[in-house]
């Protein structure tokens, strides 16, 4: 008899790779990882790739601004985000970016709401945001990664070095998908989680 699968759990997935200087990502590599996450977002799957960076996102939409979100999400074509959130506080949000010169739109995707904030705010941005989010932001000009999640850590971001590349995502199949990751157990780590529950 066949074993039953483990339930797909209901998120946006996000998943994305940054190779050292002077690679460019493989993409056949880029593929793979990608491959997982539309399990996770049926509803839209796209990735960008460029040089030694590479962003994939697979929605699920669960609100009505997110309808229109279309990820790995860019304004200028030089910073480009993909995310797993659901912002509160939208009003007071869209207020202070609007005070900051951003023409922000009442029913922006909660992804342009980040996007947004990180134009206005930079590191700080985080800051600013109240909900539950797991982001990665690649900017090309000085070819640098942001990554930030929720305070609370409602929504899962790992990461892994891999033969000086850095992998990262909320969804650990799509990591998985890299042949170079070591799949070795970590006793510390499965320790942790069997008596701390993390």
């Amino acid at each position: 008899p066949e074993e039953p699968s483990a339930p797909v759990p209901a998120m946006t997935g996000i998943v994305g790779l940054v190779g050292p200087r002077g690679s460019d990502v493989d993409p056949d590599v880029a593929a793979a990882m990608a491959a997982p996450l539309s399990q996770l977002g049926p509803d839209r799957q796209d990735q960008w790739r460029s040089g030694r960076a590479f962003l994939a996102h697979a929605l699920l939409a669960t609100t009505f601004e997110e309808e229109r979100d279309q990820q790995p999400l860019t304004f200028d074509g030089e910073v480009f985000l993909v995310a797993d959130a659901r912002v509160d506080g939208r009003e007071t949000l869209i207020g202070d970016l609007r005070g900051a010169g951003r023409a922000v739109a009442a029913d922006a995707p909660d992804s342009a709401l980040i996007l947004h904030a990180w134009h206005v705010w930079g590191e700080a941005a985080p800051e600013h945001l109240i909900g539950d989010f797991a982001f990665a932001l690649w900017d090309s000009r000085t070819e640098t990664l942001f990554a930030a999640r929720d305070q609370f850590g409602a929504v899962p971001f790992y990461f892994a070095r891999v033969e000086g590349s850095l992998l990262f995502g909320n969804a650990v199949p799509a990591l998985l998908a890299h042949p170079g990751l070591d799949r070795s157990l970590n006793p510390v780590a499965i320790g942790d989680y069997l008596m701390f529950g993390y």
